[in-house]
């Protein structure tokens, strides 16, 4: 069962009211630009929590921050997770266990472990990597977002004002 957390920010009245001075498109951008470096700290901490548990370092290597398509009522979806086709992922595994792997597709093993079946059947504990790291971020994730979303609305503003034409310093005919 893969670790879901929907983040909703409240009371961001005046960040609402300037983001519907922008276009839809440009607002929905910056939210996904916002979103995304917001969980660079959820990422960092993942990986280096899956790197303190692996021995080729190739799970780690494939962590990474996602925008998917998001589902019905949701304004911005993004993802912190090992991505199955990550090529540096996937060529530092290959390598390390000399084998011609196509996918990094055993993160949920890692993190919730598994019952090995064969002649040798046994269950394998889990190693959670991106729980732990969800649990130490979390709080922090919220005021960061606010931070570059309030610092990107900011940086729009004044630019947007340095283009606007003033009138101040003409002469009337």
């Amino acid at each position: 069962m893969p670790v879901v957390a929907d983040i909703e920010v409240a009371g961001l009245k005046e960040l609402e009211a300037r983001l519907l001075e922008l276009d839809a498109v440009a607002g929905k951008r910056l939210l996904t630009r916002a979103t995304r470096r917001s969980l660079l700290p959820l990422r960092r901490q993942a990986v280096a929590n899956a790197r303190s548990g692996s021995r080729s370092g190739a799970l780690a290597e494939a962590i990474k921050v996602v925008t998917v398509t998001p589902k019905a009522g949701e304004t911005v979806a993004v993802q912190v997770g090992p991505k199955k086709k990550d090529r540096r992922g996937l060529a530092v595994h290959n390598v390390f266990y000399g084998r011609r792997r196509k996918g990094i597709f055993y993160g949920h093993l890692v993190e919730f472990g598994f019952t090995a079946r064969g002649r040798a059947a046994r269950k394998v504990p889990g190693r959670p990597f991106l729980q732990p790291a969800w649990d130490a971020t979390r709080a922090a994730i919220p005021a960061e977002f606010r931070r570059i979303l309030g610092q990107a609305i900011d940086r729009i503003a004044r630019r947007a004002a340095q283009r606007s034409p003033t009138t101040e310093g003409l002469v009337d005919p």
